[in-house]
């Protein structure tokens, strides 16, 4: 009697059936299924999840409270998290809440396909805070605080920034984003005070060099060009490296995008988004 083996599929097929692969598979097939929701949404933001460009946030503002979801590949040359004394490929999964007209909340969790776990200190969660509504001689104003205890000291940052949309060129329209990211971190440590047998927290700003932390420090900027709707060119400076990128905008409702690290490392995004009042297009477009 001859044994039984196991046969492997054919080269193509085993590629399909791995689990990264069916992972990818899953996100994928729920993303063109909400493509066919007539909900208009948020259709660019950074690979946080966040309104933004690249690495870099915008103050872009959606009328409507948006809930979105986001995944971005980033390769090792500009990974953002370090596990470990180092960095890794890393993709970070973003979910995007906004609970009022000027209050967003921001979470990530990062996960390291190298290494296929979720690493410790990965999580992160933000707020978002609308100052100052884009008119015509004033850009957006936008403030970002990443609160003692978000874990990821690497995703956190506190930053101001402001945009300016110019459509009236003839030839597209533009997005220019200006910001600055604060070179510190606020962190919280023990101390020898105790109430009701906790030890209290006492917090600190540190540096975020000092730390090896190097997402937002300081001054960055960003432009992106859309000479039609559904098309867009990115490039931004974050403070430290120079990228550019590649837009595409799916039906209102979410986005591709292709990005080139230093011009040299390819990374990849997507995003869906969409209103929380769940009212059709039509329905909102006429007010009813």
């Amino acid at each position: 009697m001859i044994p039984s083996q196991k046969i492997k599929p054919p080269f193509p097929i085993a590629l399909l059936i791995t689990p990264e692969c069916k992972s990818i598979l899953k996100v994928w097939l729920a993303f063109f299924c909400f493509l066919f929701i007539p909900f208009i949404g948020q259709a660019q933001v950074n690979v946080l999840g966040k309104a933004g460009h690249i690495m870099t946030p915008s103050a872009k503002w959606q009328t409507d409270r948006q809930l979105g979801f986001s995944v971005a590949y980033i390769p090792q040359s500009h990974a953002i998290n370090r596990f470990m004394k180092d960095y890794y490929s890393e993709i970070i999964f973003g979910l995007r809440l906004g609970l009022t007209d000027f209050l967003e909340v921001n979470l990530n969790i990062t996960q390291l396909p190298d290494r296929d776990r979720i690493g410790i200190g990965d999580r992160h969660a933000d707020l978002r805070l609308r100052l100052f509504k884009e008119k015509k001689l004033m850009p957006d104003l936008v403030l970002i605080l990443s609160p003692p205890g978000s874990v990821s000291d690497y995703l956190g940052h506190n930053v101001i920034v402001a945009s300016k949309s110019i459509t009236d060129t003839g030839i597209g329209s533009f997005d220019y984003t200006l910001g600055y990211g604060l070179p510190y971190v606020l962190d919280s440590y023990p101390n020898n005070r105790r109430f009701l047998g906790i030890t209290g927290q006492s917090y600190k700003f540190y540096s975020k060099s000092a730390r090896n932390i190097r997402y937002l420090n300081g001054v960055f900027t960003a432009l992106t060009w859309k000479p039609i709707s559904w098309l867009g060119l990115m490039v931004e400076y974050d403070g430290e490296d120079i990228h550019g990128g590649l837009l595409l905008k799916l039906k209102e409702v979410g986005s591709i995008q292709v990005n080139a690290y230093d011009f040299k490392n390819l990374g990849a995004a997507f995003n869906l988004s969409f209103p929380l009042q769940f009212e059709s297009r039509e329905l909102r477009r006429y007010g009813k």
